[in-house]
């Protein structure tokens, strides 16, 4: 568009012989003009139009075009071509310049996040290595506790104290664990180690580690199948993760006596993928929850009904989990009414 504009204006100037062999001169204080990326496009305009009047009155003061309408058409050619070329030219610097601030400006954002994530990952192995070493002495605490309250020896007060020692090392080991598998999600060096194995079989014998749990507050643990036995690829220890944050989170989220139901079964009829759904009857979670409850480090101002600790940390990791197995997680839950969480896994038939 440009090269047409100054194409136009140089077929207007050379309609006057005498301007051929001035077109240049006159431009030139035009160029340094617009030479200002900070100018307005409108002050070039304005300064076109008062350089146009200046060089019609030289060009009549000089003999020029003194015989007819040479004058206007004169000074209005020059307003015409030296608007144009100003405007043109101002445009050209102001864009020129945004783009090398706009660079400069990219450059310094891919720098600060470089920076920014060689930081993180540092933090990331700093806070993994004291997860971990921390959480060898913890485990310690927590078993040997565990082993004094089997001692048939010890009653009253002192086994109260006991108790008291076994649950604040299982809360503390639960935070040690999500926390160092946080720092591994974030960094990008949890893997998974898959292998097939029967994944009905592997849920029923999950349920079983967890019924301890329930039995604590008297719920039941019911389990729902549509499928007797089906052999998926997945990594048992990370599922394990999965399917136990999920029920201890209905377990601690429901109230005494209330069931918990495990369901499995097909996705939809396209049978390519297992749903895995827990659903409790407990204290469900509000709306303004939903949108950012898979994020790390995000709880809900619900209270535990056994006065069991949180983190924040457990759904982020089961979401991780999942779908680096190519599935997929979500939920339905209303407050005062329970909740439904569930999972997908993907299932390639043999051919």
């Amino acid at each position: 568009m440009s090269f047409v504009l100054l194409a136009g204006v140089a077929i207007m100037d050379y309609n006057v012989s005498h301007e051929a062999n001035t077109t240049l001169f006159y431009y030139l204080p035009i160029l340094v003009f617009s030479y200002n990326d900070k100018m307005p496009a409108r002050f070039s305009i304005v300064f076109a139009g008062l350089a146009a009047i200046a060089w019609g009155i030289v060009d009549y003061n000089t003999n020029i075009y003194r015989e007819g309408n040479y004058i206007a058409y004169n000074m209005f050619s020059r307003w015409v071509s030296f608007s144009a070329v100003a405007y043109v030219l101002n445009r050209f610097f102001i864009e020129k310049e945004l783009r090398k601030t706009i660079a400069e400006q990219k450059r310094i954002q891919e720098e600060s996040n470089k920076q920014l994530k060689t930081a993180n990952d540092e933090l990331n192995r700093f806070v993994g290595m004291a997860a971990h070493d921390i959480r060898n002495p913890v485990g310690a605490i927590q078993m040997t506790s565990e082993m004094l309250l089997e001692d048939e020896t010890i009653q009253g007060e002192t086994k109260e104290f006991i108790e008291m020692i076994q649950t604040a090392a299982a809360n503390s080991l639960q935070i040690l664990n999500d926390t160092l598998n946080i720092s591994q999600i974030q960094s990008g060096t949890i893997t998974l180690h898959t292998a097939k194995a029967d994944y009905i079989a592997f849920v029923k014998q999950d349920l079983k580690t967890n019924e301890h749990l329930a039995q604590r507050k008297n719920q039941e643990l019911r389990f729902e199948s549509a499928i007797s036995s089906i052999e998926l690829e997945f990594d048992k220890s990370r599922m394990m993760q999965v399917i136990n944050n999920l029920l201890t989170n209905a377990i601690k989220y429901s109230e005494n006596g209330k069931p918990i139901i495990v369901r499995v079964g097909w996705k939809d009829e396209k049978k390519d993928a297992i749903k895995t759904e827990v659903i409790d009857q407990g204290l469900g979670i509000d709306e303004k929850y939903h949108a950012n409850l898979f994020d790390p480090f995000t709880t809900t101002s619900n209270k535990t009904t056994g006065n069991e600790s949180k983190t924040g940390l457990g759904l982020a990791i089961v979401k991780k989990i999942v779908e680096l197995h190519n599935g997929s997680i979500g939920f339905t839950s209303e407050k005062g009414k329970g909740s439904a969480f569930f999972f997908t896994l993907p299932h390639s038939p043999a051919p």
